[in-house]
């Protein structure tokens, strides 16, 4: 299931949508259970974290009631207690399917994770694995002011800085996990986020982000929109209740609790939503946003950009930067994973 290098010191992946129906559930629980195996035959001696970059939760296709209780969640999240009980740090970044991204989501995070944090306290999530200090919008892997090397978390882009030897910067700002290696070669410094700050700021964080959060009124009909959201979308006909209703007859979808015009008023909202979310964007808009969001001075040092929400695995060098994505565990993509070593390269493997 999963191959890693004696070397490896971070693992990275992104986008699993956990209360999804269409999350691989059991491929990503038999990951992590890979994991914990090496590490228990101590094949895995430098491994410092394992960092999710966002969409961990699906919160706009299910509760967070049912999220916290139900019992096929609750294995991976005992899973993940493990993996942190044996010296494996597991960090938290949040997406757009746990937050809402809308406006200055900057300024907005620190209070917007407190919330998120809350809802699960309020349903009982007891794990440990998840907690305030390690829940951030952005990880960077660097050196810090002893030269140590660190992850440091950060909930704000404007609290990132670095010294003027490339180092970053201490301070009450960000948190530090220091790695249990010795420094990485100078060249390497890396920026993780979810991806949604590489969106279009006006189209995504103005005005489609409070759609993406708000469409749906009724959790019970989240079911049924996840159904139609993955299968409508290819099917090359309008939204009408006639062709809903084929849709649902032709895929075994019960609609029995809905007006069919309800249905088609919250699924040509989410039509919407869906032509402009991540996944779909051009990579070529990635490129020339993540290279434009990199040339602020604080950011000169960064040398590699990780990020998921587009649910596309992909290595690029683009104007001096590397630039990489592990996709997502969502049905009919493959899932990926990034491996960063103890020297500071990296590599995106495929989960077999």
């Amino acid at each position: 299931m999963v191959n890693l290098e004696t070397a490896t010191s971070v693992l990275v992946t992104s986008d699993v949508h956990l209360g999804d129906k269409f999350c691989r559930r059991d491929n990503f629980s038999n990951w992590l259970l890979s994991i914990f195996e090496s590490r228990k035959k101590g094949k895995l001696p430098y491994l410092r974290a394992l960092i999710i970059l966002g969409d961990f939760f699906d919160l706009i296709w299910n509760a967070v009631e049912n999220l916290c209780s139900n019992n096929n969640f609750i294995e991976i999240y005992e899973l993940l207690q493990a993996l942190r009980n044996n010296g494996i740090e597991i960090i938290f970044v949040l997406g757009n399917h746990e937050i809402s991204t809308w406006g200055f989501y900057n300024w907005e995070f620190s209070h917007r994770k407190k919330s998120f944090l809350e809802k699960l306290e309020i349903n009982d999530f007891s794990f440990g694995f998840l907690n305030e200090n390690i829940v951030c919008q952005y990880v960077i892997l660097s050196h810090n002011s002893i030269n140590k090397p660190v992850l440091a978390l950060f909930d704000s882009i404007y609290d990132i800085k670095f010294g003027e030897h490339g180092q970053i910067s201490s301070g009450a700002a960000n948190r530090e996990i220091i790695l249990k290696h010795k420094p990485l070669i100078d060249e390497y410094c890396y920026f993780m986020a979810h991806g949604y700050q590489f969106e279009n700021k006006f189209l995504h964080h103005m005005f489609l982000a409070p759609l993406w959060k708000s469409f749906v009124e009724d959790d019970n009909e989240r079911d049924v929109l996840n159904e139609f959201g993955y299968g409508f979308k290819q099917l090359n006909m309008d939204i009408t209740p006639e062709n809903i209703e084929r849709v649902a007859s032709n895929n075994n979808i019960d609609i029995s609790e809905f007006p069919t015009n309800k249905i088609k008023k919250d699924l040509s909202k989410l039509d919407k939503r869906l032509k402009h979310d991540g996944r779909n964007i051009n990579y070529e808009i990635y490129h020339q946003q993540i290279t434009e969001f990199m040339k602020v001075e604080r950011l000169q040092q960064i040398t590699h950009v990780i990020f998921g929400h587009s649910h596309v695995s992909e290595t690029s060098q683009i104007e001096g930067l590397t630039i990489l994505n592990a996709s997502c565990w969502i049905k009919n993509k493959e899932s990926y994973y990034i491996e960063i070593y103890t020297d500071g390269n990296s590599k995106v493997k495929e989960v077999i």
